[in-house]
């Protein structure tokens, strides 16, 4: 397997920069999608200087059709969330809003994000996220799986675009499913910030999932992304420990659903990270992620809770 990494052309376009290039990641779903451009193309231009890509990742039914004032970039194959790279490469905005073809943000909120970017001086920018309005009873996803400020819910987040530039987009290797954990860890180790905007909320339009009601394909993925980041970033100390966390995993998974594959994609998800090895330069963050990260350490000792707290909450 060859060394992947996530350098692309970020360089400055020739045009002057906008405030925001939203760009959102389209596959096979063109109804949620054309929802979503409804919506955001209602925002008035005076309000926010904002430009909308749109990347088609190889849809089965074929590129959606779009406005005239959207960028469509249509994907070769179906690349996973690497395919968001493509519009980074071709976006004006000083700040990126990556989306998903079936979640939505309102002006209000994503003004809030980018004036948290710039009194905080932060390069991801996240918010919560419910499966539809709160006071009509949505539900947050962080209630099922909290993130912390150690990684995000992808299906919404505020890039600084110079971020991007510098430290590349989302990993290749990471098809779907813990993107954000890898890029996180990019970014702090870089020695950017990350803020979590608290009363600030985007829609992603689909039920917050059961916990526990994972498909078996769902959680070989996820185990195998986790094996890849652990290998991949974390110092030799940390690694042991959390690869033998990982190890108990698969021993469970693979008797919870009588299916030997998880073995298959621990060793796939080590091989690959030790591959791109590139342990991160900050001991205490490495350290903090085996102690803190529910899937780098005992499963069942989550130790990370939702945000409560009405301040901004920034790491890095």
């Amino acid at each position: 397997m060859q060394r992947n990494t996530v350098t692309g052309n970020y360089s400055a376009p020739t045009k002057q920069f906008k405030d925001l290039t939203i760009v959102i990641l389209h596959y096979s779903r063109p109804k949620d999608l054309r929802m979503t451009l409804q919506i955001l193309q209602a925002i008035n231009k005076s309000s926010l200087d904002y430009e909308i890509i749109v990347v088609d990742n190889a849809s089965t039914d074929g590129p959606p059709a779009t406005p005239q004032n959207v960028h469509l970039i249509e994907s070769k194959s179906n690349i996973g969330t690497s395919a968001w790279n493509l519009g980074f490469q071709k976006s004006k905005g000083k700040y990126i809003l990556v989306l998903d073809d079936d979640c939505h943000i309102a002006l209000r909120d994503i003004m809030a994000l980018l004036e948290a970017a710039n009194t905080e001086g932060a390069d991801l920018i996240t918010c919560d996220i419910f499966d539809k309005e709160p006071s009509s009873g949505g539900r947050s996803y962080h209630d099922v799986f909290p993130t912390g400020l150690l990684s995000f819910w992808g299906c919404c987040a505020l890039i600084r675009r110079s971020a991007i530039e510098e430290i590349g987009g989302f990993d290749p290797n990471i098809f779907l499913w813990a993107h954000e954990l890898e890029f996180t860890f990019r970014l702090l180790n870089s020695g950017k910030k990350h803020v979590f905007v608290p009363n600030v909320h985007a829609i992603h339009r689909k039920p917050v999932p059961t916990p526990g009601e994972s498909s078996s394909h769902k959680r070989r993925l996820n185990l195998k992304n986790h094996c890849y980041i652990a290998a991949k970033f974390l110092r030799t100390p940390h690694v042991i420990k959390s690869v033998l966390a990982l190890w108990v995993a698969v021993l469970y998974l693979s008797l919870r659903h009588l299916n030997l594959a998880f073995l298959h994609d621990f060793l796939s998800g080590l091989r690959t990270g030790f591959i791109n090895r590139a342990p991160v330069v900050d001991y205490s963050l490495s350290r903090k992620y085996a102690a803190e990260w529910p899937y780098f350490g005992l499963m069942q000792q989550k130790k990370i809770s939702k945000p409560r707290s009405q301040k901004h909450l920034m790491i890095g």
